[in-house]
């Protein structure tokens, strides 16, 4: 989808970023040709500033050094193409080449471009610059006041983050009272919300400080109206938490064993009645009943057939490790199917040592993002072995 999309609009950087960030997640194996494409194309038309942007960022942990120079490049080609500035603070964020002065420099000159950007990582990256947000936050604002899409006015919950950390503990309650005007036009603007416009504005109400009788009036009217969503089913699974507290008494079996059941049967009732929730239909069965002792071992796994099933139909690579050698421990804790479990831990170390591959190829970890990992790979290579023994 995103080559096609790169094919329709073969001038604008977003599907390309998506297409580069997803294989280095998802798919590590078919980066490098993309990456040998794009390097090409930027040795190839060294005055195409998207095309420097691209070899830039597609090398970026693999030659640190060229890659910022590409950036610089694009960045001195087209100076008010705002997004060789973002990806250079990125890379000036952290590992062997943080500097904080050249992520400044480089922040006030994509927010100079896009002063009401409210792009998710350039505001994570905001958070090192305390002088520049109030300016922000102020372009923001100015922006979403004049805004009638529903998507655009979503990015008032950015806006409201920004407020709050930009001005005193003292002037909150005048912050809480304009998020509950904005709120006002907000409901005028798209009075015909979907569940997620409706759950967007219930998040801005609490934090306007409405009462709960309010807020739970609101919730309310959402799940009637919208029974099977996503954003009903958040709701009905905060309520059953906050209603059933876990048992304070560690040693109280009994009371926990009614937790765990009631629980389950919450988590039945849940993938029943909200069948396009993919993280309930794939996995909370099977999170549920990990504990659970009491569980057949034909139920049990079931349950764990469908969830290795969703991890290797959805999971990106990156997460293999932990979902075999937690599909693993299951098997051990129950003591059921050994040889299972020992292909499983099997697979969950290979997963590993694929992932340390491709982390060992990174140029850009500073020294104690070095010693970092090195720690964490003993403790993953320890908990891995200390699953394959007790097998």
């Amino acid at each position: 989808m995103l080559e096609r999309l790169i094919a329709k609009y073969p001038r604008e950087f977003e599907p390309y970023r998506r297409l580069i960030e997803d294989l280095r997640q998802e798919a590590p194996d078919q980066l490098p040709s993309l990456r040998d494409r794009l390097v090409k194309r930027a040795k190839h038309n060294p005055d195409d500033p998207l095309a420097l942007l691209l070899a830039g960022l597609v090398l970026r942990g693999t030659d640190t050094p060229e890659s910022i120079h590409l950036l610089e490049l694009a960045k001195s080609k087209a100076p008010i193409f705002p997004w060789p500035a973002k990806e250079l603070a990125d890379e000036y964020f952290s590992g062997k080449h943080a500097d904080v002065n050249k992520l400044k420099q480089n922040l006030e000159i994509f927010f100079s471009l896009c002063p009401s950007s409210a792009d998710r990582y350039a505001q994570f990256l905001l958070a090192k610059d305390p002088e520049l947000q109030p300016r922000v936050a102020a372009a923001l604002r100015a922006r979403l006041e004049k805004e009638v899409d529903p998507k655009r006015l979503e990015d008032y919950s950015i806006l409201s983050g920004l407020e709050f950390r930009t001005h005193p503990s003292a002037e909150h309650d005048a912050l809480r009272a304009q998020i509950a005007r904005d709120l006002i036009r907000l409901e005028k603007v798209h009075p015909d919300g979907d569940a997620e416009w409706r759950a967007f504005l219930i998040s801005g109400y609490r934090q306007s400080g409405a009462s709960l009788e309010a807020v739970n009036a609101m919730e309310d009217r959402l799940i009637r109206e919208y029974p099977h969503s996503n954003e009903a089913s958040e709701i009905v699974q905060d309520r059953w938490t906050k209603a059933h507290k876990e048992p304070e008494d560690q040693a109280d079996t009994v009371a926990w064993s009614k937790h765990q059941k009631d629980y389950e049967n919450a988590v039945k009732d849940w993938v029943r009645d909200y069948p396009e929730n993919s993280f309930l239909q794939r996995y909370v069965w099977f999170y549920a009943i990990q504990n659970d002792d009491t569980i057949s071992e034909q139920e049990g796994t079931a349950a764990l057939n469908a969830y290795q099933q969703s991890v290797n139909d959805f999971d990106p690579p990156s997460l293999w490790m932990w979902r075999y050698s937690q599909a693993a421990e299951f098997l051990l804790e129950h003591k059921w199917q050994p040889t299972r479990a020992m292909e499983l831990m099997k697979e969950a170390r290979t997963s590993h040592e694929k992932n340390l591959a491709s982390e060992n190829k990174d140029d850009n970890l500073s020294d104690d993002q070095m010693k970092d990992r090195n720690e964490q790979e003993v403790w993953v290579a320890q908990y891995l072995n200390g699953l394959i023994l007790r097998g």
